[in-house]
């Protein structure tokens, strides 16, 4: 890679024309995995795949924090974290999440998959902003992390 190229830059265009692969298609399993109309269920999460995992780890992590922090208080729930007095240190264990709000919602793709709007929609170069913030969640709630990482 060049020193000039820009990470947004569009790649640039091949040096020949590229050939359009085929491949033969076995069409007699190709329905199997159609929806049938009024047939989508949308009470299938995975939330408790990630609870299970969440709380597996939590005792893990917590003796791990101790090891490295001797005598620092690991909270036990996030509520907890966020209840303590501004400057308390103290370990919070948890599931990372980064809310984007450049990032599209693909709720709205589906209300526009019988409109126009998501043709009018234009893509920014980068889901990445300032406006980005990086939040702890557990099964009690959620903590918007903020300032500077401790080592």
């Amino acid at each position: 890679m060049s020193a000039e190229m820009q990470v947004d830059a569009p790649p640039p265009p091949p040096a020949q024309p590229l050939e359009r692969v085929t491949c033969a298609v076995d069409l007699k399993n190709s329905n199997r995995f159609a929806v049938k109309p009024g047939a989508r269920d949308y009470t299938k999460q995975y939330s408790h795949v990630y609870n299970k995992r969440a709380t597996a780890l939590k005792a893990a992590l917590a003796a791990a924090a101790k090891k490295k922090w001797p005598g620092a208080k690991v909270a036990e729930r996030i509520v907890k974290a966020a209840e303590a007095p501004p400057g308390s240190r103290m370990v919070v264990t948890g599931t990372s999440f980064k809310h984007m709000p450049r990032r599209p919602d693909v709720i709205d793709d589906y209300r526009d998959l019988f409109g126009d709007a998501a043709a009018n929609r234009t893509e920014p170069a980068s889901y990445a902003s300032a406006d980005d913030e990086l939040i702890l969640e557990d099964e009690s709630g959620r903590l918007k992390l903020e300032g500077m990482p401790i080592d």
